[in-house]
């Protein structure tokens, strides 16, 4: 539908393309199968959204095991490859992904041990716990994280520390998904500053709760270069 719109604009839309780079001159540099090519413009508009936390943005020590993920990682296995992360599964972090990816895992006959959650409660949305923990009995740890990974090549146990008395145990398990967090995708656009032709919209501006909330802040941002222009 989306697409059929922008058809109808006279917009161009680029498949299998990549912006490189991005000046303060309003540049960009944009490389497809077709090779570079340098695009000027009056206004961009980045869209980018955002990324998961990864493993080594964590403190998290001990070996580097097959059977660690992403929780979007996770569900790029089982939803777009029908392939299992494994068997007996802890997932860190107790936000929207994070449950939502521990229903997943019920719902594909896995073992989800536990989610662990370094907060008091769980984080994601209320619905979201109702449906995706709740009614399928999934354990929270809350004040609990995970210090240390076990195991070689693949993963057998993490190290679980319960933050309130400082206790450690060992929590055997295949996999461990994690969950911590989204970070809006700025990268391209990190050194530009604050220019009044760049406009961030969705979740590379921030990470929104719901979609709705994002699709209003970009029409908004595409009304005021409207305006402008």
């Amino acid at each position: 539908m989306l697409f059929s719109q922008i058809q109808k604009t006279g917009a161009e839309l680029r498949m299998e393309t990549e912006v490189l780079s991005v000046s303060r001159s309003r540049e960009a540099v944009l490389s497809s199968k077709s090779g570079l090519e340098r695009v000027r413009f009056s206004h961009l508009i980045l869209a980018a959204g955002c990324r998961e936390r990864p493993l080594g943005a964590l403190h998290i020590t001990g070996t580097r095991p097959d059977g660690v993920y992403t929780a979007g990682q996770a569900q790029e296995m089982m939803n777009l490859h029908g392939t299992d992360p494994g068997e007996r599964i802890l997932i860190l972090g107790s936000g929207d992904l994070g449950m939502i990816v521990a229903r997943r895992c019920v719902l594909r006959d896995k073992q989800v041990i536990a989610i662990a959650e370094q907060a008091g409660k769980y984080t994601g949305l209320v619905k979201n716990y109702h449906s995706c923990v709740e009614a399928y009995s999934i354990p929270i740890w809350t004040h609990t994280t995970v210090t240390q990974l076990h195991g070689e090549p693949r993963l057998t146990g993490v190290t679980v520390r319960e933050l309130d008395s400082g206790l450690e145990r060992f929590v055997s398990c295949d996999t461990l998904l994690l969950a911590t967090g989204l970070i809006p995708e700025q990268t391209l656009v990190s050194n530009l500053g604050a220019p009044e032709w760049l406009h961030l919209v969705g979740n590379c501006n921030r990470v929104h709760d719901l979609v709705d909330s994002a699709a209003h802040e970009a029409r908004t941002v595409g009304y005021e270069i409207i305006k402008r222009t």
